[in-house]
C-alpha cells in the first residue's frame, strides 16, 4: 500500500497508526513548502513562472517582498502599498526608485517595489508588512475612503488564503482582542493563516501548476487608452455603488475598526524599521463635482492627526494636481502615463523630504 493510500484512508477510517504516517507525509511535503516563502527563496524563481496571469499582483507582491530581502545592504527598499487606485497612480516597478535616487543625487540608492493588489483589506497590508520585515525601508501607503468601509468580508478572504500571501498572526491576534466579532476562525484554519505561509502559498502553486511550464509576462497597469476606446466604467453607477456598500450616509461604514488596524500597521511597521508615508490616491474630482466632499471633510483630518500622532507623514496633494475626467478611466484609476509621471514625481518629493527629515 502506497503513502497516498494511506493518506486517504486516514480521513476515511480512524487509525493512529494512518493517521500518523498521513500527518508525516503532510508535514514532509508542507513544511519545505512553509520555508521556501518564509526565507524568501520564491525570488530565485523568475516571475514569469510565478504568476498566474498578467495581472496577478498577489504573486507580483511576494516576489517583490522575496526580491528585497537580498538587495545590497547599501540600497534602501521603498515598498508602495495601496489599492487598485494606487497601482494605476504609479508608474511602473522600480521608476520610483529611479526618481529617489537620482533626487538624492546618486548619494545613496533605492529601488522600488509596487505591493498594490485590487481590493486591499487591513488583513492585506498586516500580511505583506509580515513579508517584508527582513529589509526595513520606507513604505508609500495608499488609501481612499474606500479602505475604511471594507468589513469582516474582505478579511475572511484573506484568512482564507485567496489574496496576498503572508503570516497573518499580527492581525488575527489584535482583531481577537479588539474586534472579536468581526474574526471567526476554526482552529486548524487560525493555525495555518495565523503562523504559515501554507494556505496562500498552495492555493499560488497549485494554480500555477495547471498552466506547466508557461512563462507570463505581468503587467502592473491594467487600464491605458485602449480601455477608453471600449469599456470605460459607469461613473454614476460606480458612485451609487459606493455610496451603497460602503458609506452610511459620508461616513465609511467601518471607519474607527479601520482607523484603529491603520494605527496598529504604522506601530508595527515603525517597530520593524520602516518609514511611514501616507498618501491619498487620486479621484476624478472633476466628475464628482464636490458629491463626496462630506466624506473628504470628514475622514481626511482624522486620519491626517492619527497619522502625525503616530509619527508617520501624511501628505494630500492629489486634488492640486487638477486631474481632469480625461485621465480617468472611472472615478479612482488612472490611465494616463502622463499623470501617471506627475503622481509618481510627487510621491518622489515626499519620500526625499521623509528621508532627510528622519
Amino acid at each position: 500500500m502506497n503513502y497516498s493510500t494511506y493518506f486517504l484512508l486516514s480521513l476515511i477510517e480512524t487509525n493512529k497508526t494512518r493517521l500518523l504516517v498521513a500527518s508525516l507525509l503532510a508535514l514532509a511535503m508542507f513544511i519545505p513548502l512553509d520555508l521556501f516563502f518564509r526565507f524568501g527563496f520564491l525570488h530565485y524563481l523568475p516571475k514569469s513562472f510565478i504568476v498566474r496571469g498578467p495581472h496577478d499582483f498577489y504573486a507580483n507582491a511576494a516576489h517583490g517582498a522575496s526580491e528585497a530581502r537580498f538587495l545590497p545592504e547599501a540600497v534602501t527598499p521603498i515598498y508602495v502599498f495601496g489599492g487598485s487606485g494606487m497601482r494605476e497612480a504609479m508608474l511602473v516597478g522600480p521608476e520610483l526608485g529611479r526618481i529617489v535616487t537620482d533626487n538624492a543625487g546618486h548619494q545613496q540608492q533605492f529601488h522600488s517595489y509596487v505591493l498594490t493588489n485590487i481590493q486591499r483589506s487591513f488583513a492585506n497590508d498586516l500580511a505583506a508588512l509580515d513579508l517584508i520585515e527582513a529589509k526595513p525601508g520606507i513604505i508609500v501607503y495608499g488609501l481612499s475612503f474606500i479602505r475604511f468601509g471594507m468589513g469582516s468580508k474582505a478579511f475572511d478572504r484573506q484568512l482564507q488564503g485567496h489574496q496576498i500571501i503572508g503570516r497573518n498572526r499580527q492581525f488575527i491576534e489584535y482583531m481577537e482582542t479588539n474586534y472579536p466579532k468581526h474574526i471567526a476562525l476554526d482552529p486548524l484554519t487560525r493555525l495555518l493563516a495565523a503562523d504559515t505561509y501554507l494556505l496562500p502559498a498552495i492555493r499560488l502553486i497549485a494554480e500555477r501548476a495547471r498552466l506547466l511550464h508557461t512563462s507570463i509576462e505581468f503587467r502592473q497597469h491594467k487600464h491605458n487608452i485602449t480601455d477608453l476606446k471600449t469599456k470605460v466604467r459607469d461613473r454614476e453607477a460606480q458612485l451609487k455603488n459606493w455610496r451603497k456598500n460602503t458609506l452610511n450616509k459620508h461616513k465609511p461604514k467601518y471607519f474607527e475598526m479601520n482607523l484603529a488596524l491603520l494605527s496598529y500597521f504604522i506601530e508595527q511597521a515603525n517597530r520593524q524599521g520602516h518609514k511611514v508615508l501616507v498618501v491619498e490616491q487620486p479621484m476624478d474630482y472633476e466628475h464628482l463635482d464636490g458629491r463626496l466632499d462630506k466624506t473628504f471633510e470628514y475622514y481626511r483630518p482624522l486620519l491626517k492627526q492619527r497619522v502625525l500622532e503616530l509619527g508617520a507623514k501624511y501628505q494630500d496633494f492629489e486634488k492640486d494636481l487638477d486631474f481632469g475626467t480625461e485621465m480617468f478611466f472611472d472615478l479612482q484609476h488612472l490611465w494616463s502615463p502622463e499623470a501617471r509621471e506627475v503622481f509618481t514625481h510627487e510621491i518622489a518629493l515626499g519620500i526625499q523630504d521623509i528621508n532627510l527629515r528622519n
